[in-house]
């Protein structure tokens, strides 16, 4: 209130913009909240794509090694049925979570590559043999590091 004006001053309305706020800083906020939604939720998506990678995995192990006559088989596809809907559905969630602003760097590939197959060969055992081949240079990319962590962190540790 002010000695001019008795009234007190009107508050906003929900979902205004709070007095001395500008519409520019209003949509930088609501911006940076989509942004983190984003990041929820595609690392939400992550770890369920993960976990359904094992579902699908053994569940489609099972299948095999039961067979269609086993009692369990009609089970087994609805497991499957499940989990593949499941991650479809998680796909989805990481389009959406990629839209949003990459932040690009140079990378290093070749770094990322090495480290990508000691996983591949973690994972695959020492039953198999793993070759490949990656020029010792500089194989430099333009790419958002987060982006690249995320998938290096879909390999199975």
């Amino acid at each position: 209130m002010s000695p001019r004006n008795p009234r007190p001053p009107l508050a906003a309305a929900p979902g205004s913009p709070p007095t001395g706020v500008t519409l520019a800083e209003e949509r930088r906020r609501q911006q940076e909240m989509h942004e983190r939604v984003g990041r929820l939720a595609g690392g939400i998506a992550h770890e369920v794509n993960n976990m359904m990678t094992v579902v699908l995995g053994v569940s489609h192990l099972l299948q095999c090694r039961l067979g269609a006559q086993n009692p369990a088989a009609g089970d087994i596809a609805q497991i499957l049925t499940a989990a593949q809907r499941t991650t479809d559905l998680t796909q989805q969630v990481l389009s959406y979570s990629r839209r949003q602003v990459l932040q690009t760097k140079e990378l290093d590939a070749g770094a990322l590559l090495r480290d990508c197959m000691t996983r591949v060969k973690d994972l695959v055992g020492p039953r198999v043999q793993v070759r490949w081949a990656v020029d010792t240079g500089n194989l430099g990319v333009r790419s958002d590091p987060e982006l690249l962590v995320g998938a290096l962190e879909l390999q199975p540790k």
